[in-house]
């Protein structure tokens, strides 16, 4: 398959470990359909074929052995599934033909054969198919049965903490937490896959899976919110699908593989987004990469295959702590033959290993639980605590030689909470868990030891109190928490645009409601202005402004469509009146010229409520603002010691914030220049931008961390000595634009060369921001310009519309809510009409913006229209009567004689044969 977008792991050599590295001679279960191996940091455990029994292998020592394999003799049955807690590689979980679901601790080098398990938990009535343990929780662990119930045990206290009865229709095949750990995915025999809250104990979603008779399996794919499934068809093929897990009703993509009969096991990476499909019987693993572009057939993308001789009974990967980080493992498979435990390597190819190739390892699951099974159960959900592997804390590869060696390690002072013999860097995940999908953000925390009980940074409690670092508020109601995003048609695109991608525009795209403009390819720093309605495919040559040296900025006016403002170069600002239809050529006289600034022009922006009044800021470190009616300067702001990256207004447009390269952001008066407040925003060398969140006292802005990870710090204006709240959300490159809609408190985020845009709500329940849904797509963007909110379809519940610039076109995109209430569209903004003229506010008057309702005219709320009446479609008494009247005995016997004719009466008609004369009787003697 070809490669839509480069991915690091696209060369990934899967290779079987030579003869020497296996671990051999082991007599395994002959049973096919059971998870016959499993892994942690220090053990394999395998069934062997005695039956109930499990071996033991020490995973640093390979290769031959002396004297027989410890044994564990788990259950009077077979043994059907097996999993290493995540948390600790001496705790073991089983399950049962007889039942009963085991706990067992492992001493340290296990030599002697184990009897006694440290807890036995009984309550299913049948079969017990699969457990799983929680990701993110200690000592909680969820079990599928044949009695088509999935429950949740509670290991700490060894009860039942909750059972999910009625759910299923048949046998529970296979179970799967998600990223953060309040949902469970199943899949059963009923043909049925389910998203089920288990602390609610409701089916958040169903769908149809597989149909055939054989096992399904089903896995989470970490945050992106998808589900990969894998079974068998009615007529016994092989199938394998992801499913979207808001949206069970389709498959995103489902495809048939093969005729092979044995069950395919799904083992995922959400470190690397890496998948392996493993066939019971099959001699191959397939290794598959998961792309963050929409999860659509192309991002489904094969990486490598690894075929051996020996049919694999089952497969399981190795903990990530266990790879030799210096020689670019990113994965590590065993498959279990019929006599060995097989490794199977996956590396990276890379010029020089000399240095760690750290990325190639994103922050990855730790053994360090988030929280507790009480704290869990009271309704509390964390994601995985993740570490960065990091190969001071890794040793070498445990079948080298090498790694006997000792070697010297930095000293890491580790957790108190965490088993791990090291403790890097801690990093939780920053984003609280949703049913739609949330991506695999972090936020680089120190270990709990070298951390400032001031700090807040990083931590997930928006209190500032250190004690309360670990909790989250996870926004259980929101009216926009499903919304979802459709774009245009590619007949309803702007197409063939000759975009200067190359050109350092603060922002590469504006739009109003009859053009947008994008830098445009040509001398003289050009911008191209596109009527709104002129869609589908552009000439090659279209109406352009020439601004006379590079144009580094534009705007639209807020009350006035047709005029347009650029700064450039030479330190102008120039506006312009675009004509009736817009241009037909190229303009290179604008209207006006407005000259003050002593350097170049990086930004402009309109004031969002007076009439003709833009700031402008510069490289010489000012911001002045300009009455472009009178085309003259009427104040200027200094005190910056850097480049100015950004500016914003407030609600009312009576103060003014300007991010600076410095790394402070700054607060002023803008008509008096006084400087109201300063501080640091971010720690990182790269820029920052901010927004002013509406009516609220609030400031939000994005910039890096020192870990150069892209963060996000929300402000409170009367307090700016710490934020409110501070977050990591990836490692992009790109400073991050955000955009705020004040009437729906909603967040917009998104940078230039992303593919995604993340949204968030903004309210005053702690933790203030809240993540909702993320936008997915492979294409990356230039430019994202929001539309009037007077152009969103309210009528099909649009709440924002945008423009997205990538490359050389333009498409919009379609922000709305699934929603059957009228209550998500507050009265909004009027933007066509300015409140306040510019010599009123330059004298010091400020006005309240005027607001609308959106509502069309004629159009009736939903909440004051009538309710309908339901009208019976089917009376089942009234129709049974009917059928019994109309299929009487009678009935039927008398519309069966008119249809073959009046054999039951009496016909006295002559007929021709009557009036003839037959032959005698004795006549027929003869």
């Amino acid at each position: 398959m070809a490669f839509r977008n480069a991915s690091k792991f696209r060369h990934t050599v899967g290779s079987i470990t030579k003869r020497e590295q296996w671990f051999p001679d082991l007599k395994p279960t002959t049973s096919s359909d059971y998870n016959s191996i499993t892994a942690s940091g220090a053990y394999l455990a395998f069934s062997t074929a005695a039956t109930g029994a499990i071996g033991l292998l020490d995973l640093s020592a390979p290769g031959k052995r002396s004297g027989e394999i410890p044994l564990i003799h788990a259950h009077s049955a077979d043994v059907t599934d097996m999993s290493f807690s995540p948390f600790s590689d001496h705790l073991l979980a089983t399950t049962s033909d007889d039942t009963t679901v085991k706990l067992w601790e492992i001493p340290q080098n296990a030599s002697a054969n184990i009897s006694s398990s440290k807890l036995s938990l009984s309550g299913h009535k049948r079969r017990v198919e699969c457990l799983r343990f929680h990701h993110s929780v200690s000592n909680l662990l969820a079990t599928g049965s044949g009695d088509k119930t999935v429950k949740i045990w509670d290991l700490e206290a060894g009860k039942e903490a909750i059972s999910l009865d009625g759910l299923h229709d048949d046998i529970v095949h296979s179970i799967s937490w998600s990223w953060g750990g309040d949902l469970l995915a199943t899949s059963s025999k009923d043909g049925k896959i389910r998203i089920i809250d288990p602390r609610s104990k409701t089916v958040v979603q169903s769908g149809d899976g597989h149909k055939g008779v054989k096992a399904s399996r089903i896995q989470w794919l970490g945050n992106t919110g998808r589900i990969a499934t894998t079974g068998f068809s009615k007529t016994r093929e092989r199938q394998f699908g992801i499913h979207d897990s808001n949206n069970l009703t389709k498959p995103i993509y489902f495809t048939t593989l093969d005729n092979s009969t044995g069950i395919l096991d799904l083992i995922y990476d959400p470190d690397t987004q890496i998948l392996v499909l493993a066939g019971k019987g099959d001699s191959s693993v397939k290794l598959y990469e998961i792309n963050d572009s929409g999860l659509a057939k192309e991002s489904f993308q094969e990486l490598t295959t690894v075929t051996s001789t020996d049919p694999q009974k089952t497969v399981t990967s190795v903990p990530k702590r266990n790879l030799d980080l210096m020689n670019t493992e990113v994965l590590r498979l065993v498959r279990l033959t019929n006599n060995a435990a097989v490794p199977v390597t996956y590396t990276v190819p890379r010029k020089s290993k000399a240095e760690f190739q750290e990325d190639l390892y994103p922050p990855s699951p730790s053994t360090e639980p988030a929280q507790n099974v009480q704290e869990w159960i009271g309704g509390n959900t964390l994601p995985p605590v993740l570490v960065q592997l990091k190969p001071s804390s890794n040793p070498n590869a445990w079948w080298k030689e090498e790694s006997k060696k000792e070697e010297k390690k930095e000293e890491v002072k580790p957790s108190a909470a965490s088993p791990a013999s090291s403790s890097p860097a801690v990093v939780r995940s920053a984003y609280n868990s949703n049913l739609g999908g949330a991506s695999p953000k972090t936020s680089h925390l120190q270990s709990p030891s070298a951390s400032s009980p001031s700090s807040t940074r990083g931590s997930f409690s928006l209190s500032g109190n250190s004690d309360d670092s670990n909790k989250v508020q996870i926004v259980r109601y929101s009216k926009y928490r499903h919304i979802g995003v459709k774009g245009t048609k590619p007949e309803a695109c702007y197409t063939n645009l000759q975009t200067n991608l190359s050109a350092p525009h603060s922002s590469f795209l504006k739009a109003n409601p009859k053009y947008f403009v994008v830098p445009w390819r040509g001398t003289g720093g050009q911008v191209g202005v596109i009527p709104f309605a002129k869609q589908g495919r552009q000439p090659d040559k279209v109406g352009c402004v020439e601004c006379g040296s590079e144009c580094l900025d534009f705007d639209f006016n807020p009350f006035n469509d047709d005029i347009l403002a650029t700064v450039n170069e030479a330190a102008h600002l120039q506006i312009w009146k675009i004509p009736e239809g817009g241009y037909k050529t190229v303009e290179r006289t604008p209207n006006s010229v407005l000259k003050g600034h002593q350097r170049r022009v990086t930004s402009v922006d309109f004031h969002p409520l007076a009439e003709n009044v833009a700031a402008t800021s510069s490289s010489d470190f000012t911001v002045r603002l300009w009455d472009i009616t009178q085309e003259s300067e009427k104040s200027k702001v200094e005190d910056h010691e850097d480049a100015i990256l950004s500016v914003g207004w407030n609600y009312d447009g009576s103060q003014m914030i300007t991010s600076c390269k410095d790394k402070k952001l700054r607060i002023w008066d803008p008509r008096s220049g006084k400087l109201i407040t300063k501080f640091e925003a971010h720690d990182g060398a790269k820029g920052f931008k901010s927004v002013w969140l509406g009516e609220r006292q609030q400031i939000l802005t994005v910039g890096h961390s020192k870990g150069s990870m892209r963060q996000v710090s929300l402000w409170d204006v009367k307090n700016t000595n710490t934020p409110l709240h501070t977050f990591d959300v990836d490692q992009g490159a790109g400073i991050m634009t955000p955009t705020f809609d004040p009437d729906t408190g909603v967040l917009y985020l998104s940078g230039k060369g992303d593919g995604n845009i993340k949204m968030f709500e903004i309210n005053d329940e702690s933790p203030f921001v809240h993540f909702l849904t993320e936008h997915r797509t492979s294409i990356p963007a230039l430019g994202l310009a929001p539309l009037p909110k007077t152009m969103c379809d309210v009528k099909n519940c649009e709440i924002a519309t945008f423009l997205k610039l990538s490359n050389d076109y333009v498409e919009q995109l379609h922000f709305s809510v699934p929603r059957t209430k009228d209550d998500i569209f507050p009265l909004t903004r009027r933007t066509d009409k300015s409140v306040i003229s510019a010599d009123e506010w330059f004298s010091g008057k400020n006005n309240q913006p005027v607001k609308i309702d959106l509502k069309p005219a004629g159009m009736q709320p939903l909440s004051e229209a009538p309710k309908e009446q339901k009208v019976k479609k089917y009376d089942f008494a009234e129709e049974r009567h009917k059928d019994d009247s109309q299929f009487s005995k009678e009935k039927l016997l008398d519309r069966f004689y008119k249809q073959t004719g009046n054999h039951g009466e009496k016909d006295d008609t002559v007929l021709k044969q009557d009036l003839m004369q037959g032959a005698a009787d004795d006549e027929w003697d003869e």
